[in-house]
């Protein structure tokens, strides 16, 4: 249990490192396909601790939430 709440945790975070890392490619669909790219590596790191389809039940709309408000923001701010 607590190693699904740390696989979780890891990929909230890879979420907002992924929006960092989207803001500063030049253009969207690279960004996006960046992301995703990094959200289904994080599966395959952890595939141990959870099979697919709870991985994405547990963590896809966190992960591309975090995503898309870190992206958002600095837009806003820079």
């Amino acid at each position: 249990m607590v190693a699904e709440k740390l696989v979780i945790g890891i990929t909230f975070l890879l979420g907002v490192f992924s929006g960092i890392i989207s803001f500063f490619s030049d253009g969207f669909f690279l960004a996006l396909s960046i992301s995703i790219a990094i959200y289904f590596s994080t599966y395959l790191a952890f595939r141990s601790v959870m099979d697919l389809e709870r991985f994405i039940k547990e963590t896809s709309i966190g992960y591309f939430g975090l995503w898309f408000i870190t992206w958002t923001l600095l837009i806003n701010l820079l």
